[in-house]
């Protein structure tokens, strides 16, 4: 019973009843406990899944701890279920019992015991870990709407990779109030059972101002959690939150954020989202190479062309620099899945990405090489993506001889060999040039039973530079010593050559392409102490002799220093046979001096480099000239067929039973049998003729074209035994000499007949031989010939008697494996029943072991059913979490909306004039009586409207007909200056604003005014009274004119908006001023600035309290809001979406007016020393750029990429130290900028270059406006109440 208790025990826990933890439903295996510093209520395990396929780590909270500490427990399982990100840890599986509850994760160890490693790198990984842990707070706080609680080192743990992930949701709950009733939120109620969180506890939680928790800046809790975290990574556990005001080992880069992030105010106090955008800015602590370079890697696929050009071409360069470990389990399979799914360019782009895998594969063991490259390379060539498989080959050098032998035998090559036969010219020609490179990984038998034959079967390709490039790569092969290739063993076999190559090298001599005459003639002399030298006499000099005469200079010259190393083999050879042919011939010794030297003179080959004539024969050898796109492959595809391939005149001859025929018209002493099929007559002494017709009937091997590919593999076509037209068989007739030559050839060493019959030898007509092996009796699957006798053998039963007796059956001459050639049939030999299958005992166990698959299938199908049903159960519960959340937040949007239309039906936030004006028609009363829309809704649709007409329009934009050019900026110097617009009781002009039309300036001063003056009429036409205190702010509306409205701002808190007199008009100045229409009375501070919508019918004013408002022309205050800094300037962006703020402690914030939230924090403050507050602030008319100015600095900010463009110091611009910035402005058409410290300086936009600097005087400008929509001059209002005007000349 114990035995099958056990039995079924293991069997339930491979099912999956059982994990192999003994936990039900839980299906990972507990391994060791880690120890490490720090405290925390989980257990933590390494751990494997049952069936052993992936590593995790395991969480373990023991229940006993008490009821709190189990709730917490709880919630983190409930918020790992449900909270998924790339930069959250992984959950995989988790079950609760009575006793514990068990969570499965990705394979990680907790930080602190990570940090006690020392590795390279470390600083750079500790900023991309916290750039990681950042990003998930930031998805947890803004689009979870949650808080996280608990964030401290304890709380992240890194993987493999060196990557950080956050955990610790013990505590993660919303942020606002919960649905259900008086309950109180996690980090509320709970954070007693987290060991040492009173230590890193929030100053507003240790207060317990629930109030201002809850109503705070969303994720500032998590912002001090941050900081946290920061501490104990450089300084150690936080023993008390005094601790967190002494900076410790924390580096000086990252300690302005640091004292960002854990500010005793909430409301001033960094979130998460602030610390990635202020981090990554220009010069920020997150803005190094490395975080830039992983980011992006990570998001390679929506990044621009032009940013993947920049980011490739230092790619090996950028990854040289990383941290080893990161490199491996990060960086490679990113690049790794680069290569495979593609998604990043060009071609360029791939080998880029392949050269760096291979750079970091050379950084590695044999060990993990093996594990982690290799296997990627070599399943990239299984791909039938042929840009890929071009990829590979072209590279090919760089990462072939790192992989392992056996691995290039049973994976690669097969592969590799498939692309001989693509339909792709450009995939065959790049196949031969990766020959040269995978030759010394293969052995002897694979070289020259398969590769060699490849190659050769390639010198009848259809396309003339992969026929030229076979041969070349050929002859490398042949020579490869002392072509400095090292092949395995002596390389390409005497067999090989002689019945392989040779006959190859007789055909390309006949080609019509000069190029492959002239690399057959070169391989041919190198290879000239390797021929018999009785074939080059009879068939190898006269082929080559047509050429000496060839119409091709480089044909003709390579064919002169091939007849000259095969003289030189004949007359080697000759000298050692003997005088009579009493005497056997010396057997061919090695090549005289004479013979090396003529093959030292043909080496000249080699210098045909394969690259170099590709680029030579045009279109041939490129991807765009492929007969088929570089794309997928498609089933089926082979190369295109050769050309017909044309035969000699000349007969070819036995060595056993003639002399050497010395010419086309000698005799032969001793005739051979006549022949089967009759033979062409020789031709007269008008010599060798050559027919050029490549439809021809025969080829140069002696066959149909039908049959090139039977040549290449050593059979013939032959009738079968029932004197049909029968299968492939080999020719392996015995050719039996006369006895008349008998005699004469006794001495001589025999020569296999095979090797007449190879070269085309037809003095002997072959016998039908049987399909049938000797040694089985049965057809062969994989047919071999042995090349010393031809018979025909199963290449497996051959092999297996070599092996045991080194002999060939039944003739019992000595052979070697690499002596055997492959042949392949077409069809193949279809192989019989086997004996097993005739008797009912052997059936029944055929049926039984059938059955034993489908059982062991069906269960594996079950498994797989499970597991599948585990994800769908999974999903459905995300969707179902997901469906709550949105439901809670549809909710409390609504609500939002009912508690504001509440509000702005109780509080009135302005005072209008009373008038006895009605409506001037029923179109306005409609409008002012609306009640379907809150004001707020109305001015969000004019806003969007206005945005979309604007945007289009500026797409459309062009350069204003006239506008001043550069060139004649430089030369612009002050025009005119008008004296003393405002009372000198009080002196300054503190703002200037100009209308459309470059001739109205409209000004705002320390005397309480504001004043309109008239360029052309040189004098003010009216003076603005009504306000107490300094005008802060002056704005035209609608452009500007004597028509328009204008808008002022006091320190006297209030808004006012100026409507134009009836006279303004006419010609009379006196009949001309503005009246005061409105009053507004919403802040409770002074005005920082006014900005008018682009639509015309609103207005946007600022306090320095931080307050801000949008107004309606009429008056009536629709949308207000306020952020955590002192308002300092305020601008609305060209499309008026959103709101530009200008903070008084250095910072540019871009507000979204319809959220009202702050999309981008600019920072301006830690650049250059000194006073901080933004005193100008201007977008560019295009609305890519706006520029900011503060005392010691000025900068323009690309918005696209929210990083600084140019910027400039007062030191470096005006050369003066005292010099402060004031104000900066750009012109209408957005191609030029000024600038203001002690002098205007004019820039000109993108180039950022200089144009002029123009004087101001003794006095400082303050403001600074462009005139006309040419830019034809530029106004500054200076402190002593003066107009300066500057204009080219």
């Amino acid at each position: 019973m114990s035995g099958l208790s056990s039995y079924l025990f293991s069997t339930l826990s491979k099912v999956g009843g059982l994990g192999g933890s003994g936990v039900p439903d839980f299906h990972f295996t507990l391994g060791e406990k880690l120890e490490f510093p720090g405290k925390t209520l989980w257990q933590v395990h390494l751990a494997q899944s049952t069936n052993g396929k992936q590593e995790a780590t395991v969480f373990v909270f023991d229940k006993g701890q008490g009821a709190s500490h189990t709730a917490a427990a709880q919630n983190a399982l409930k918020r790992m279920r449900t909270l998924r990100h790339p930069n959250m840890l992984k959950y995989l599986e988790g079950v609760e019992t009575a006793e514990a509850i068990y969570i499965a994760t990705e394979a990680v160890v907790p930080l602190v015991m990570d940090l006690g490693v020392k590795r390279d790198g470390s600083d750079e990984l500790i900023k991309w870990g916290l750039f990681k842990v950042a990003e998930a707070l930031k998805f947890i706080n803004e689009d979870c709407k949650l808080v996280h609680g608990n964030m401290a080192a304890t709380s992240v743990f890194v993987t493999r990779a060196g990557e950080w992930r956050v955990g610790g949701l013990e505590l993660a709950d919303v942020a606002g109030s919960k649905d259900n009733g008086g309950s109180q939120q996690m980090y509320r109620q709970y954070t007693s059972v987290i060991p040492g969180y009173a230590a890193r506890m929030a100053p507003e939680m240790a207060a317990q101002n629930w109030a201002l928790v809850q109503g705070g800046k969303l994720g500032a809790l998590d912002g001090w959690g941050l900081a946290v975290l920061i501490y104990e990574i450089y300084n150690g556990e936080l023993q008390a939150a005094t601790q967190m005001q002494t900076q410790g080992q924390i580096p000086q880069s990252v300690w302005p954020l640091y004292r960002r992030l854990y500010a005793t105010d909430m409301r001033r106090r960094a979130t998460a989202a602030e610390f990635l955008q202020v981090g990554q800015q220009t010069g920020g602590y997150l803005d190094s190479k490395f975080v830039r370079a992983c980011q992006f890697i990570e998001n390679v696929a929506v990044k621009e062309e032009e940013e993947r050009r920049e980011f490739f071409a230092g790619l090996d360069t950028t990854i040289a620099e990383f941290p080893a470990e990161f490199t491996k389990h990060k960086i490679l399979p990113e690049l790794l899945k680069m290569i495979e799914f593609g998604g990043i360019g060009s071609r360029e782009h791939d080998a880029k990405v392949l050269s760096s895998v291979i750079q970091i594969g050379k950084r590695m063991d044999e060990d993990e090489y093996n594990r982690l490259v290799a296997p990627a390379i070599v399943q990239l060539f299984g791909s039938n993506d042929r840009a890929l498989r071009f990829n590979l080959l072209e590279h090919m050098g760089g990462f072939i001889e790192s992989v392992p032998q056996s691995l290039v035998l049973k994976k690669v090559y097969p592969d590799f060999a498939a692309g001989f036969l693509d339909g792709a010219p450009a995939i065959r020609e790049a196949t031969v040039k990766a020959a040269l490179v995978l030759a010394p990984k293969l052995n002897q038998k694979t070289l020259n039973g398969d590769l060699m034959r490849q190659l050769v079967r390639l010198v009848a390709d259809a396309e003339p530079g992969i026929r030229t490039n076979s041969l070349i790569c050929i002859g490398k092969l042949c020579t490869a010593r002392r072509s400095g290739i090292e092949l395995e063993g002596d390389g390409v076999t005497e067999s090989t050559v002689r019945f392989v190559v040779c006959p190859a090298l007789l055909h390309a001599l006949r080609d019509q392409f000069p190029p492959v005459r002239s690399a057959a003639l070169s391989v041919a002399s190198a290879c000239a102490g390797r021929w018999d030298a009785l074939e080059v006499s009879r068939r190898v000099v006269p082929a080559i002799s047509p050429l000496l005469v060839d119409s091709e200079l480089p044909v003709r010259s390579a064919a002169f220093k091939a007849m000259s190393a095969m003289i030189s083999r004949v007359d080697e050879y000759a000298k050692s046979m003997p005088e009579t042919s009493s005497k056997g011939p010396a057997a061919p010794g090695k090549p005289s001096v004479q013979t090396q030297a003529s093959m030292g003179a043909a080496d000249g080959w080699s210098g045909w480099a394969v690259s170099s004539l590709s680029s030579t024969i045009t279109g041939a050898l490129s991807l765009a000239s492929s007969s088929l796109p570089i794309g997928q492959a498609q089933p089926g595809d082979r190369a295109p067929s050769a050309p017909t391939i044309i035969t000699s005149s000349q007969p070819p001859m036995s060595p056993r039973n003639s002399t050497t025929v010395s010419s086309p018209t000698a005799s032969v002493s001793k005739p051979h049998p006549k022949p089967q099929q009759p033979i062409a007559a020789e031709p007269e002494a008008s010599g060798w003729n050559f027919d050029d017709n490549w439809d021809d009937s025969n080829d140069a091997w002696g066959l149909d074209d039908d049959d090139l590919d039977t040549e290449l593999a050593g059979e013939q076509p032959l009738a079968d035994s029932q004197g049909g037209a029968g299968g492939m068989v080999t020719r392996a007739a015995s050719i039996e000499p006369t006895s008349a030559s008998a005699s004469k050839t006794s001495a001589k060493p025999a020569r296999p007949a095979s090797a007449l019959t190879a070269f085309g030898a037809t003095s002997q007509v072959a016998k039908p031989v049987s399909r049938r092996t000797k040694v089985s009796g049965e057809a062969p699957t994989e047919p071999v010939i042995s090349s010393k006798t031809g018979r025909v053998y199963e290449k497996r039963l051959l092999i297996k008697h070599l092996e045991e007796n080194g002999r060939e059956p039944q003739t019992d001459h000595g052979l070697s494996e690499e002596e055997i050639i492959s042949v392949y049939a077409d069809p193949p030999a279809v192989k019989p029943r086997p004996p097993t299958l005739t008797s009912i005992p052997a059936l029944l166990s055929t049926f039984q072991n059938e059955w034993d698959s489908l059982v062991l299938e069906t269960f594996t199908l079950k498994q797989q059913y499970q597991q599948v049903r585990q994800e769908l159960s999974q999903a459905l519960y995300q969707n179902d979490a997901a469906c709550r959340v949105i439901a809670r937040l549809m909710k409390e949007r609504d609500e939002a909306r009912e508690t504001l239309a509440t509000l702005q039906a109780q509080v009135g936030t302005v005072t209008k004039q009373a008038t006895d004006e009605e409506p001037k028609n029923e179109a306005q009363a409609m409008d002012v009586d609306k009640e379907d829309q809150s004001p707020e809704e109305v001015y969000c649709e004019k806003a969007a409207e206005t945005a979309q007409v604007l945007s289009k329009a500026r797409m459309k934009r062009e350069i204003p007909e006239g506008l001043v050019t550069a060139d004649a900026w430089k030369t612009a110097k002050q025009s005119e200056h008008v004296e003393s617009l405002h009372t000198t009781t009080k002196p300054g002009i503190l703002s200037l604003d100009v209308d459309r039309a470059g001739d109205l300036a409209l000004t705002g001063g320390a005397d309480n005014h504001a004043e309109v003056y008239s360029r052309s009429r040189d004098q003010t036409l009216a003076t603005l009274k009504g306000h107490t205190k300094k005008v802060t702010a002056a704005v035209w509306v609608n452009g500007g004119g004597l028509e328009q409205s204008i808008v002022t701002g006091s320190a006297d808190k209030s808004v006012r908006i100026w409507s134009p007199k009836a006279g303004n008009g006419g010609e009379s100045v006196r009949s001309m001023g503005w009246t005061k229409s409105s009053i507004i009375k919403h802040h409770s501070a002074e005005i920082a600035g006014i900005a008018v919508h682009p639509s015309n019918e609103y207005f946007a004013s600022a306090s320095v309290d931080g307050n801000w408002a949008i107004h309606s022309m009429e008056g009536t205050t629709v949308i207000s809001g306020s952020i955590d800094s002192p308002i300092a300037k305020i601008a609305f962006h060209p499309d008026g979406m959103f709101l530009g703020i200008g903070t008084a402690d250095g910072y540019a914030k871009i507000v979204d007016v319809k959220q009202k939230q702050v999309l981008a924090t600019l920072d301006l403050s830690s650049s250059v020393e000194g006073a901080t507050e933004i005193n100008g602030l201007h977008f560019s008319e295009n609305g890519y750029y706006f520029v900011t100015t503060s005392p010691c600095e000025a900068a323009v900010w690309d918005l696209r990429k929210q990083k600084k463009a140019q910027s400039w110091s007062v030191s470096d611009l005006a050369g003066n130290d005292e010099a402060r910035f004031t104000t900066a402005c750009f012109d209408m058409s957005g191609k030029y900028l000024a600038l203001v410290a002690d002098n205007v300086f004019v820039f000109k936009v993108k180039g950022w270059s200089q144009l002029v600097a123009l004087p101001t005087g003794e006095s400082s400008v303050h403001a600074v406006a462009w005139c006309g929509r040419v830019s034809s001059s530029i106004v500054a209002a200076a402190m002593d109440n003066s107009l300066q005007y500057y204009a080219p000349e």
